[in-house]
C-alpha cells in the first residue's frame, strides 16, 4: 500500500527509491512527510515568531493603556 504525505497527502515515492530519501519519516516511520511540507521544526519556528510579535503587541497595548513607557517584567 503506498504512502501519502501527512500534510498534502502527496503520494510518497516507493521506499527503496532515491527520491523517497527527501521524505522525512515521522513518529515511528508508518507516516511520512514530503520535502515540500513543512517540517515540525520549521512550523515550530513559525509558532515562536507568532507568540513573540503577539507578546509584543501585548506589552504595546498594556504601555499605551497604563501610559507605563517601561520595559515589563
Amino acid at each position: 500500500m503506498p504512502q501519502h504525505c501527512d500534510r498534502c497527502r502527496r503520494e510518497a515515492p516507493t521506499q527503496d527509491s532515491t527520491a523517497f530519501l527527501d521524505w522525512e519519516a515521522i513518529g515511528d516511520g508508518s507516516d511520512v512527510r514530503c520535502p515540500d511540507c513543512v517540517t515540525g521544526a520549521e512550523q515550530q519556528a513559525v509558532d515562536d515568531d507568532m507568540m513573540d510579535l503577539q507578546q509584543a503587541a501585548d506589552d504595546a497595548e498594556f504601555r499605551r493603556i497604563t501610559g507605563h513607557g517601561g520595559a515589563l517584567g
